[in-house]
């Protein structure tokens, strides 16, 4: 069996919240005997930051440092780890949701502008984008 996994969202809440006592125990025990090691895809990382702000309720500060501090973790191998920390990063300090500011990140690295009917928000980012009413 492998040492080095993909890693479901239910496990990081679990970590990042001890929500069940008996799965969370399990896993951190998992984790220090086997020495477990996860990948984690964006879109797992991007539906836990979901979860924990829409079923938690968790407030945004508290996300960001959860997330910041379970991406430095040793065992976690993240699938763009850059781009996550930036999106992070740039998250913390505008008033936008965090899927934007990572379409708006990812949308730079591409170098490929965004459209959206958002632009409210995308104003606030650092990114080139357009209405459809504006490509017409």
């Amino acid at each position: 069996m492998s040492d080095f996994y993909f890693v479901d969202t239910n496990i990081i809440i679990r970590l990042l919240t001890g929500d069940d006592p008996v799965q969370s125990h399990t896993l951190s025990d998992v984790i220090r005997k086997r020495k477990l090691r996860m990948f984690v895809p964006s879109i797992v990382l991007i539906e836990t930051y979901w979860v924990l702000k829409s079923v938690y309720k968790y407030p945004k500060e508290r996300i960001v440092h959860a997330l910041v501090a379970f991406m430095n973790a040793d065992e976690v191998v993240l699938e763009e780890p850059e781009l996550l920390s930036r999106t992070l990063e740039m998250f913390a300090t505008v008033n936008v949701g965090f899927i934007d500011v990572y379409l708006a990140m990812k949308a730079n690295q591409y170098q490929l502008p965004v459209v959206t009917w958002n632009t409210k928000d995308f104003k606030r980012l650092e990114v080139e984008f357009f209405s459809p009413d504006q490509l017409e």
